[in-house]
């Protein structure tokens, strides 16, 4: 009777192991239980699993020889300090211990312990049982996500523009370093605190409105603005979020300066050309117009829409035309600078104009246009060809006057003489430019010359006239009668003299011998 009890009661705890059996390989979690000396004694299904290779899929042993056990400082646990051994030894409870078990070629698996003691029915420490579940993906999912964090931080304090993010309470939720030094505040001062009370200068400005504009409306938006508080020129593109709101902005002070300089050199540019009175146009490589001044307008009665992007053959006469183009193919093929005496024909006839033609240049060096400064020169050349009129008529008249003509300078030297004054006085013209008037001048005769001369020189007197001897070349005598007077410039200073004589030579002879 007792030996059938024995083994029923034997079979009852065998079919109990066996349900303990079933219920720890279908729990979720790992599942290991170690005696009193916490020796490893038992392990689930998923503890096997969790023990294996996680690419060659070699189980381990049980009390996990050959493995390196880590805390999550990554420091080696001792087998002693195991927080299964010192649950069994010591009777401890452990909640969420994260270690991993790390296999000879750096293989790893990330694990979540708890563990707590056996005990017995009097309280003694009989083991210890260990539940644990593999968080390596979640740790890695983790570690991913703090370097994709990482990576955008230095991705954002990298860029040259300032950011910062607002959440939807207007907070600051991040500031990278060129937006700490834009706005002058350090990112620990602004963080998790409102922006319109950080800047309440702010709100009512365009950035509060925009701001507004791309939550409310779920848009991106884009403005410049001066922001007088800090004394600089921004750029802002924001772009609204599920969660708030980003914002990129930079200093674009220098860049309003240099644009500021550039608009004022162009309006005095274009003051120059627009005002200047010569003709000023640029034409394109195949000499279409792309700019002309006023004075051009002007001088050939167009408007300027109406001539632009037409060419010279549209505007001109062919012959005409073909003078202004040929002289362009000329920049376009030398690419220098290059003058040229240019003639069009106006209302008024014929204007001539010296015109300077250069090629204009892209960033790359290509010649992409030339412009052409045209002054008129019509009336200078008129009044060319009046003096050299009046030139050959002055020549003319010098060469083929009855008297002599000579011109003086100041000391009295010859300067211009003409053919009839070298014949009364016997010596050519080379000669006589080595010599002054007084050298041919009889010496009785000279003082008076000279005293007239000076008087002549001071502004005394404006003319004077005279008999006098002249010394010829040969030494022979040669009467003539004088008249000198001087050339002066504009204010008045004397320039020359100018001496007018006639041979009365014969004349005195005849009047001596009439007297004896």
């Amino acid at each position: 009777m007792n030996s059938n009890k024995r083994e029923e009661e034997f079979v009852d705890f065998e079919n109990d192991i066996a349900m303990l059996r079933a219920i720890i390989d279908s729990a979720p979690e790992g599942m290991v239980v170690a005696d009193s000396r916490g020796d490893v004694v038992l392990t689930n299904r998923v503890a096997d699993e969790l023990h294996t290779h996680p690419v060659s899929g070699q189980k381990a042993a049980r009390d996990l020889f050959g493995l390196k056990v880590v805390d999550s400082s990554n420091e080696p646990y001792s087998p002693e300090d195991l927080p299964l051994k010192r649950s069994a030894l010591k009777g401890e409870a452990s909640a969420n211990i994260e270690l991993a078990l790390v296999w000879a070629d750096g293989a790893r698996r990330e694990l979540l312990m708890n563990t707590a003691p056996i005990k017995d029915a009097d309280g003694i420490n009989i083991g210890a049982v260990g539940i644990f579940q593999d968080i390596t993906r979640r740790k890695q999912r983790a570690d991913d996500v703090r370097e994709s964090r990482k990576q955008v931080i230095d991705i954002l304090n990298s860029i040259t523009d300032a950011f910062f993010a607002l959440d939807n309470c207007w907070r600051f939720t991040y500031l990278n370093k060129r937006a700490e030094k834009l706005l002058r505040r350090k990112r620990e001062n602004l963080l998790f605190r409102n922006i319109w009370d950080e800047f309440p200068e702010a709100r009512d400005s365009i950035f509060y409105r925009e701001y507004e504009r791309a939550k409310k409306e779920n848009i991106p938006v884009s403005f410049e603005e001066y922001y007088q508080p800090l004394e600089i020129w921004v750029k802002v593109d924001a772009y609204p979020y599920k969660n708030g709101l980003s914002v990129f902005f930079s200093d674009i002070s220098e860049q309003k300066r240099i644009t500021q300089e550039l608009q004022e050199h162009q309006q005095l540019l274009q003051g120059i050309i627009y005002s200047t009175s010569s003709i000023i146009f640029v034409k394109d490589i195949k000499g279409r117009f792309v700019l002309v001044n006023h004075q051009f307008e002007r001088v050939f009665n167009i408007d300027k829409e109406k001539l632009l992007g037409k060419t010279d053959f549209e505007l001109f006469k062919h012959d005409v035309a073909e003078k202004f183009t040929a002289h362009d193919r000329e920049i376009f093929e030398n690419g220098q600078l290059l003058e040229f005496e240019e003639t069009a024909p106006l209302e008024d006839g014929v204007h001539t104009y010296i015109t300077l033609k250069f090629p204009l240049r892209n960033v790359d060096g290509d010649i992409y246009a030339l412009c052409g400064i045209a002054t008129d020169i019509t009336n200078r050349k008129r009044a060319e060809q009046e003096l050299k009129e009046s030139e050959e008529r002055f020549r003319a008249t010098f060469e083929l006057a009855a008297v002599g003509i000579a011109h003086v300078d100041l000391n009295g030297r010859f300067i211009r003489l003409n053919t009839i004054y070298c014949d009364i006085v016997g010596y050519s013209k080379d000669e006589l430019s080595q010599l002054s008037f007084e050298d041919i001048t009889h010496p009785d005769d000279l003082e008076n010359d000279l005293r007239q001369a000076r008087a002549l020189l001071e502004g005394k007197i404006s003319t004077y006239s005279m008999e006098k001897r002249y010394i010829k070349k040969d030494g022979s005598i040669v009467w003539v009668n004088l008249s000198a007077s001087m050339v002066r410039d504009e204010a008045g200073k004397p320039l020359y003299y100018i001496a007018v004589v006639e041979d009365i030579s014969e004349r005195k002879r005849a009047k001596e011998l009439s007297d004896s």
